[in-house]
């Protein structure tokens, strides 16, 4: 069962940026633990009723020196944004991906969000007092993500990931010993406990 991993997930009050064909919005954020990533939920609504449109959500990989998204999509999921709301307040929709991917601890991901087709207004909702989330920052493309715009520190968008934590389990066939070990003289002495 998926839990609630990383996240930042209050104090929306900017009504948020559009995503339309060519607009893609980001948001990075940095992962403390190790675990695989199965679903993000979005703070989002649309403003035209009855346009319709599918939305391509991703997680991809940051580039460290610059801060943006960088290569193919990790993981990915779609869902079509005739269902969200219309109020500007927003509602949170989860979007599920197709597969689960596994992150690396303390590692910086970005969550990428673009229309595939369609061409209705969606809109994420940020906050956009001082700097929010720390470890992380939104930003945006122009050119349906093949180049992106300068990370804005002051303002992030509002999300959550969702997914399995990572847990070593050792493989059953492993025999453990403790043993004492003793080295003098270019000889080692060992007693089992």
């Amino acid at each position: 069962m998926a839990i609630l991993q990383i996240y930042y997930n209050t104090g929306e009050d900017g009504f948020g940026d559009v995503i339309r064909p060519g607009n893609w919005r980001t948001q990075t954020f940095t992962t403390v633990a190790a675990y695989t990533i199965s679903s993000v939920k979005l703070f989002l609504y649309r403003m035209v009723a009855g346009a319709d449109g599918v939305i391509t959500v991703s997680i991809r990989a940051v580039d460290v020196a610059t801060g943006k998204p960088t290569g193919d999509d990790l993981a990915s999921g779609t869902f079509n944004r005739d269902i969200l709301t219309i109020d500007t307040a927003g509602e949170w929709k989860e979007i599920t991906f197709d597969t689960a991917y596994f992150l690396q601890a303390t590692t910086q991901y970005a969550i990428v969000v673009g229309p595939a087709v369609g061409t209705g207004d969606t809109y994420w909702r940020s906050d956009t007092t001082g700097d929010p989330y720390p470890d992380g920052t939104r930003n945006w493309s122009t050119d349906a993500g093949s180049t992106w715009g300068t990370p804005s520190t002051n303002q992030d968008y509002l999300f959550e990931t969702w997914g399995d934590s990572y847990i070593f389990t050792p493989p059953s066939d492993i025999i453990t010993y403790k043993r004492l070990i003793a080295v003098a003289n270019n000889k080692i002495w060992y007693e089992d406990l």
